[in-house]
Parts: structure tokens; C-alpha cells; sequence
């Protein structure tokens, strides 16, 4: 009869600088303890990932979304079934910042997100301050700090690449 994980197995006989995930009893996937002598339990389900891809893999297997880059003509795209192989790149996909376009006056055409999470609405599109490490700004000064005002769920977003236009239809 043929291991479960027979597949796996001689994936990584076939090359050990695979790095042995496993998936917890609690349910949540993490790095296996046993990498140099891995124990390939019946009962355990287990991936394997190239080193470089091994945090943007445990993301993926946690439920989160991962994009791929297979070559610079196609660019990034959502991983459906990622494989993280050497020859991709991966990265956990970034979250938007959603912005209820609809419900404001059509002035404020940008939005960003300040290193402390300040969700900021601008009429012209801002600029990041150069030697001043947290905020956005721009020439004429007409923007609205949207805190008090907007429930927007700012968690996870990088404050640097969080400038977001308003749609054009809106």
C-alpha cells in the first residue's frame, strides 16, 4: 500500500533544502521541527516550500491571499493554487484601502493612510514628505482628516503605498 505522503516524500528525498510545513492540531500550518528527519504522519497533512517562500506559504495555507510574478510581461496576479517554486515570485497581497466613494462630495478626489492609521481625503493628489518619515501632504494644503467621519478599516494597509484614487465613474 502507498504512503499517504508518498508524493511529498520523494519531493523532498529529491531536494531537503524543501522546507516541511505542517499543519497543526489546532488547524493553523506552521514550520515543521523535524526538518532534517521529518516524521510524514499518516494522520498530519503537510506542503513543502522553497526557503524564500516559506512566511508568504504559511500566510497562503492560513487562509490569506497570495499573488505570483512568473515573469515581468504578465506581472502580479492572484495564486489560486500556488506551487512556491524557485523560479516565482511571491508576496502576500497587499490590502486596498476601500474608500465609500459615493457618499462624498466629488472634491475629494485621493485618500490616503498616515503611518498612524489616519485616513486622510485630498482634492489633489499628495506626495509623501520628503525627510518626514509618517505622513502625506501636498501644495495646497486641501485635505480632511476622515477619522471621525469615515468607517474605513485601515488594518494592514501600508500607509506608503496606500494613495488611492477616486474612480473615474464616481
Amino acid at each position: 500500500m502507498k504512503h499517504k505522503h508518498s508524493e511529498l516524500i520523494k519531493r523532498w528525498a529529491d531536494n531537503t533544502s524543501l522546507v516541511v510545513l505542517i499543519e497543526s492540531g489546532n488547524g493553523e500550518w506552521i514550520v515543521d521541527a523535524h526538518q532534517k528527519h521529518p516524521n510524514w504522519l499518516v494522520l498530519s497533512e503537510y506542503f513543502l516550500a522553497c526557503k524564500k517562500h516559506v512566511d508568504v506559504a504559511l500566510h497562503w495555507l492560513n487562509c490569506g491571499e497570495v499573488e505570483v510574478c512568473r515573469n515581468r510581461i504578465e506581472g502580479w496576479r492572484l495564486a489560486i493554487k500556488p506551487t512556491f517554486r524557485e523560479d516565482a515570485a511571491y508576496r502576500i497581497k497587499k490590502k486596498e484601502l476601500i474608500i465609500p466613494w459615493g457618499c462624498m462630495d466629488e472634491k475629494w478626489q485621493y485618500a490616503t493612510v498616515d503611518k498612524d492609521g489616519t485616513i486622510v481625503l485630498w482634492v489633489e493628489e499628495p506626495y509623501m514628505i520628503k525627510n518626514h518619515c509618517n505622513q502625506w501632504e501636498n501644495d495646497t494644503g486641501n485635505f480632511f482628516e476622515a477619522n471621525g467621519i469615515l468607517k474605513v478599516d485601515a488594518t494592514g494597509i501600508d500607509w506608503k503605498e496606500s494613495l488611492t484614487r477616486r474612480p473615474k465613474n464616481d
